[in-house]
């Protein structure tokens, strides 16, 4: 969904491993043909795994972004409060249209 309005990504970099993040803070950097900016972490947590494919071929991530191209493994210990605060189901669609504004 978000990738398809930033266009192709060209360039991903993430916190190493063993970094803290807190949800909705950065934990990385995307460069896209629409669009540099902040990669926002979805809950708080430790890194504890960063995909070495995306990282060296940052394009994985919009050929295959349900599979291979996935970015980092997130160990949280807050996740019954965090999850929370992410957007499932029909909420989606509500969500991305206040994202798209946002962006342009």
């Amino acid at each position: 969904m978000g990738l398809a309005s930033l266009g192709d990504l060209a360039y991903l970099s993430l916190n190493p491993n063993g970094s803290e993040v807190s949800q909705g803070q950065p934990m990385g950097m995307l460069e896209a043909a629409k669009m540099t900016g902040e990669l926002i972490a979805p809950v708080g947590g430790k890194i504890v795994d960063r995909n070495q494919v995306v990282l060296q071929d940052p394009y994985q991530v919009n050929r295959e972004p349900y599979g291979a191209g996935w970015l980092a493994v997130l160990e949280s210990e807050s996740w019954n409060e965090d999850s929370k605060q992410l957007v499932t189901g029909q909420d989606v669609g509500t969500w991305s249209k206040g994202g798209t504004e946002t962006l342009s």
